[in-house]
């Protein structure tokens, strides 16, 4: 229910269907009978969208910070053979 989350949606599905769309008409038509315009979004497009989703993937994180620390989720301990026990927080 959030901007950040639509957008991360949007920039993942993107991707995946033109890529999806690419390789379905590379099965009916053949490889060498693709357009090329959907040619160049299938290698081109990743350009804005990887920054886009990595951003937007970050704001999800962010986002849910305060639900993981109220929720005591963000740390955890794991033992280490010996002495050298550790937690991460």
């Amino acid at each position: 229910n959030d901007l950040v989350t639509a957008v991360l949606f949007l920039a993942w599905s993107s991707g995946e269907v033109v890529r999806f769309y690419y390789y379905l008409l590379s099965i009916v038509l053949g490889p060498g009978n693709i357009p090329a315009k959907l040619t160049w979004l299938r290698y081109n497009l990743f350009i804005p969208l990887y920054p886009l989703g990595m951003l937007a993937e970050l704001g999800v994180m962010r986002k849910a910070l305060p639900y993981l620390e109220h929720s005591g989720l963000h740390a955890f301990t794991f033992a280490l053979p010996g002495t050298a026990d550790a937690t991460l927080t």
